[in-house]
């Protein structure tokens, strides 16, 4: 078995991707198990309410009429939330991860942790939302360059425990010269689980295909209605982007505090305070 990763690191773009994914393969049991745990009734949730906004699509089209009706708006709520809980639980769980000396946590434990930040958490990913908008609506780049700040900011919240003022100033603090660096590394991430996504999505609408061709039925909206459940069913494989961005955060981290080797020196200096308790045969 492979040595277990040691979050608390500086580290280059390309280190940071490759650590990403030895975390997860070290540890996509405990976390998958984390996560549908936590997440696993908006996911459900999330793709029955898919289902019913998509029938109607397709209903409301036909009829040549608005499809933006209160459906389509808690299908787009639910995603949210969703991605912002399965961000939260991922982040939570490395946390703890780190908290316990590179020990996966139990599901209580990572819920303890969700609890205790979501509502901070989502509350504050719908005021950084509504910042990055209004910056895409004064000028589309802003809005870019906003982006990627935002999901280190709500990292730092859970990373550092501080409230949304004192993470917006961190998150510019550690950011600085840093952001096309952690721009490609979420993009980097991003493409390969969406295209881990499309193979999954793929096979699934080949079949549907064959079984309409099979059995003679002629119903262009089958197909589109699987892809799109099949999407939101594989939403818990952005858990990758999320443990890479938690990979940088501590990269950054310690470019700017060197907090792993204050840290190193700390337990040294336990150690030596343990080795000069007299023990039993110095009597």
């Amino acid at each position: 078995m492979s040595q277990k990763i040691k979050l608390a690191q500086s580290r280059t773009q390309g280190e940071v991707v490759d650590d990403s994914v030895i975390f997860l393969k070290q540890n996509i049991f405990p976390l998958l198990k984390s996560y549908f745990s936590i997440c696993g009734i908006f996911w459900v949730a999330g793709i029955i309410i898919s289902i019913l906004s998509k029938t109607q699509t397709f209903e409301l089209q036909q009829q040549e009429e608005s499809i933006y009706t209160v459906t389509y708006f808690v299908t787009l709520l639910f995603s949210y939330i969703n991605f912002t809980l399965g961000m939260l639980t991922s982040l939570s769980y490395i946390k703890f991860y780190l908290d316990k000396g590179n020990q996966p946590p139990t599901v209580q434990e990572v819920w303890d942790y969700v609890k205790y930040y979501f509502l901070k958490v989502f509350g504050s990913a719908i005021v950084l939302t509504l910042f990055t908008a209004l910056g895409a609506f004064m000028c589309f780049i802003p809005g870019i360059y906003l982006l990627p700040v935002n999901l280190l900011i709500i990292t730092v919240m859970v990373m550092e425990n501080e409230s949304l003022s004192n993470a917006f100033r961190r998150g510019f603090q550690l950011i600085k010269n840093e952001w096309w660096n952690l721009m490609g590394v979420l993009l980097v991430t991003s493409i390969v689980t969406i295209s881990c996504m499309a193979l999954l999505v793929i096979p699934v609408v080949l079949v549907v295909v064959a079984l309409l061709y099979l059995t003679n039925v002629n119903h262009s909206n089958t197909v589109s209605m699987a892809a799109t459940v099949t999407y939101h069913a594989l939403q818990f494989l952005f858990v990758f982007p999320a443990i890479s961005l938690a990979l940088f955060y501590f990269n950054l981290n310690e470019k700017l505090d060197d907090n792993g080797l204050m840290q190193r020196i700390a337990a040294l200096g336990t150690k030596q305070e343990s080795n000069d308790e007299p023990t039993t045969e110095d009597y």
